[in-house]
This record gives structure tokens, C-alpha cells and sequence, in this order.
């Protein structure tokens, strides 16, 4: 084992990742092959892989995150500033991954970065937020729709049937499961018989949480409560 190894926990997020990569198909035989994460943090991802059998792991991960300790060997950990960097695989993966990092992206690098990422594998197993999940860092909130869009540029489209595979899981993130996309590169030919804004759903469990949440600050706002804030004009007319 090499020293800094970390072994991961068997937490919520390594439960998401294997239960996501092992509905690819021909995960459970063991056919996941060469697997590589553009943005691949601390690796708990490609430690999912390794223990569903990648038989080879590369994780890039830019230099500005903040890492825990890495859930693989560290020389399988590669620092290269994606946010400028056209990243061109020596050898293609058969499998790329790039999860929760493209909505860091400014627009003018946001498409290029998915050429990059068609360019790397046949396939791309992919998860952005969606728009009204912002945070301080991220600046390219977008729907589905509009990856797909880019992806099918360079000749890559979604595989519906992995996505209601992954749909009802509830071993998955809600988010992940309502935001991940597994792209295929297909031939020229190839005609999609959906409109991309198919993709443009909202989880079932992600909305009951929005309405229990608002539910919740409702019942905060006791009947004293809006008398503070709004005087007589709530008492009963005479």
C-alpha cells in the first residue's frame, strides 16, 4: 500500500458513486476497463471503480481545490488546472467521468471542456447542478438539456436507459440521481428520438424536500409571529 493511503469510509457519498458506476453496463462483470475523472478531488470516485474491478485509474484534479486525504494510491492523482488547460489523454479511457465541475467553468471554456471530455473516452459518465443549486464557486448553472446540446457536437448522446436505472436507486444522492447524464459516442447517423429538454426533470425527492422545507418555515411563522410583522392588519375586523 503506498504511503498517504487513505481507505475510504463507506459513506453516503462512496455509496452513491459505486451504486452509480455499478449500473453501467457491464460494470458487474468487470468490464469497466480504463477509468478516468477530469476534476477527480480526493479520488473517492475512482476508488468506487477500483473496487468494482477498473483494471486502470488516472483522476486529473485542479490545483484550487480543497483535498481530504486521497481514497487511491496519490501517483494516480494528476494536478493539471482544468479551468485553462486543453487536457488530451495519452491513451484513451474507456470510461471518463466528470462529476459536480463543469458549472465551475466560464462559458467560453465550458464547451471546449466537453470536447476535451468527448475526446478522452466513448464514454462520459456526467453530473452537473442544475440551475437555483448555486454556490459561491459556481457560475454555469445549467440544465441537462443544455450539456446535451454541447455533447451532441462531438457525436455523443444520452443513454436514457441508464438514466431510469439510476432514477429510483435511493442508495444514490438525489441530486446525482436528477442531474447525471451517461453519454455515448454514437455514429453520424444516429437521430435521438427525444427532445433534449427530457432531461430537464426534477427528482421526486428532491421536490417533497423543497415542500417539506417550506412547509416547515410556514409553521414557524405563528400567529404572534405575524402580528410583529404586520400589526393590527391580520386581528379579526368587529
Amino acid at each position: 500500500m503506498a504511503q498517504g493511503f487513505h481507505l475510504h469510509r463507506f459513506d453516503e457519498g462512496f455509496a452513491s458513486a459505486f451504486q452509480m458506476l455499478s449500473k453501467l453496463p457491464g460494470a458487474r462483470s468487470g468490464k469497466l476497463g480504463y477509468v478516468c475523472q477530469f476534476d477527480a478531488g480526493s479520488g473517492m470516485w475512482l476508488a468506487a471503480a477500483k473496487a468494482l474491478g477498473a483494471v486502470r485509474l488516472l483522476g486529473i484534479s485542479t490545483p484550487d481545490r480543497i483535498e481530504q486525504a486521497p481514497c487511491v494510491e496519490p501517483e494516480l492523482l494528476k494536478t493539471i488546472d482544468l479551468h485553462q488547460v486543453k487536457v488530451s489523454l495519452p491513451q484513451p479511457a474507456d470510461l471518463v467521468l466528470c462529476i459536480n465541475f463543469i458549472q465551475r467553468l466560464d462559458q467560453a471554456r465550458a464547451g471546449d471542456f466537453v470536447a476535451d471530455l468527448c475526446k478522452s473516452a466513448p464514454r462520459v459518465l456526467f453530473c452537473a447542478p442544475a440551475p437555483h443549486e448555486a454556490s459561491a464557486s459556481d457560475e454555469n448553472l445549467r440544465w441537462p438539456s443544455f450539456w446535451a446540446s454541447h455533447f451532441a457536437k462531438n457525436g455523443y448522446y444520452a443513454d436514457l436507459q441508464y438514466r431510469m436505472r439510476i432514477w429510483p436507486d435511493r442508495l444514490i444522492d438525489p441530486a446525482l440521481r436528477q442531474n447525471s447524464v451517461l453519454f455515448i459516442k454514437r455514429s453520424k447517423r444516429f437521430k435521438p428520438s427525444y427532445p433534449f429538454e427530457c432531461l430537464d426533470v426534477i427528482h421526486p425527492s428532491i421536490y417533497q424536500s423543497l415542500q417539506h422545507r417550506q412547509t416547515w418555515f410556514a409553521r414557524q411563522l405563528t400567529r404572534s409571529t405575524l402580528q410583529r410583522l404586520f400589526g393590527e392588519s391580520i386581528g379579526p375586523k368587529s
